[in-house]
């Protein structure tokens, strides 16, 4: 007669149904089973799910979730040679995380718990969060779980097969201004300290956090064309806005010819700096990227239109530069992109004329 199993160790029996040995066990309140051609297969899979695999020893059942990212985001994120933006996202998408998943243990963490998670950033009340934010959160998560896996901290990778919420909401489509909206829109921000950040958008096709960062000795007023130098960023640091050098891409780094109607824009706001940055903050900081959204769209709504972003501003100056005949690479020279690709596929709000054969 074999030896008994002790309470706790789980049981192993003959399915006749399935021919084969079946080893069953309850395990934090949920049954777990393995199966196998013979016994002592079935007992020894057994024993590595209730005792764990002596070649998995690295695994720690108590590791919870939020200890993980800590550990990823220390260990490997802050190591790693990546755009600020990018360590920043990971980092907002490790503080969703630890909110909806951070006391599970790992170890029992699955895919249905990954995706319950995403229903209710999906769902929540409070800025729900849309399909691309969702995409960014899940990516975290499976970046965290295979470096952990390289490191035998965990069994399996659960957030590789979790699927999005069907509900999530998509990109809203951006919007260009029309004449008529722009010159409103002009109008209404006349007094606004931060006209200079949003001219340099819609007149030049700056990207907000480049339009943020122009500082007076980047302006050459006087040269023939009067120029700006895109050299610098606003981009958030561990949740503050900083000035950096490093742009987003390799052709980001430009110099632009500015109309005359943006030179005598400028002027007043750089007479008035006399150095530093065109626009900051009272203690000489960049400005917050959410507070001139949000200022944004108070001067949309007082001018009668519809609220808009400050990337919809760049977005009108791409539209514009199209519809005067520029043609797709000069938009993307001017906009500091490395292809004509997202031209063609975002920046393009009305189609152009499509001519067919003259059939006459």
């Amino acid at each position: 007669m074999g030896k008994r199993r002790t309470k706790g160790e789980g049981t192993v029996y003959y399915d006749t149904s399935r021919d084969r040995w079946v080893g069953q066990v309850f395990l934090e309140g949920r049954r777990r089973k393995v199966s196998a051609k013979t016994k002592a297969d079935a007992t020894a899979k057994l024993g590595k799910m209730v005792h764990g695999d002596p070649n998995e020893r690295h695994l720690d059942r108590r590791l919870t979730v939020a200890a993980l990212l800590a550990d990823w985001q220390s260990l490997h994120l802050d190591t790693k040679d990546r755009a600020p933006g990018t360590k920043e996202a990971h980092r907002w998408a490790c503080s969703l995380l630890v909110d909806e998943l951070g006391k599970v243990r790992v170890a029992d963490l699955d895919a249905r718990d990954i995706e319950k998670a995403l229903w209710r950033l999906a769902e929540r009340r409070e800025k729900p969060l849309a399909r691309a934010s969702l995409v960014k959160v899940r990516s975290t998560l499976r970046q965290a779980l295979r470096w952990a896996e390289r490191r035998r901290l965990v069994a399996h990778n659960a957030a590789a097969v979790a699927e999005l919420p069907t509900i999530a909401i998509g990109q809203r489509d951006r919007r260009a201004l029309v004449q008529h909206e722009a010159e409103k829109l002009v109008a209404a921000m006349a007094e606004h300290p931060y006209r200079p950040i949003w001219l340099l958008s819609l007149r030049l096709g700056l990207r907000p956090g480049e339009a943020a960062a122009v500082c007076v000795d980047a302006l050459d007023l006087e040269s023939d064309p009067p120029t700006v130098a895109v050299i610098r960023a606003v981009r958030l640091e561990r949740g503050r806005p900083m000035l950096v050098n490093e742009l987003k891409t390799t052709r980001a780094r430009r110099t632009l010819a500015m109309p005359p109607i943006l030179v005598d824009e400028l002027r007043p706001a750089a007479d008035a700096v006399g150095e530093g940055l065109l626009v900051s903050a009272p203690n000489g900081a960049p400005v917050w990227p959410s507070t001139v959204r949000s200022e944004l769209q108070k001067v949309a709504r007082a001018a009668g239109i519809a609220p808009l972003s400050p990337n919809e501003l760049r977005h009108t100056a791409a539209t514009r530069m199209a519809d005067f005949g520029i043609p797709p690479h000069g938009v993307a020279d001017v906009l500091g992109h490395t292809s004509t690709r997202m031209v063609d596929a975002v920046y393009r709000h009305r189609p152009s004329v499509i001519r067919g054969a003259d059939s006459s």
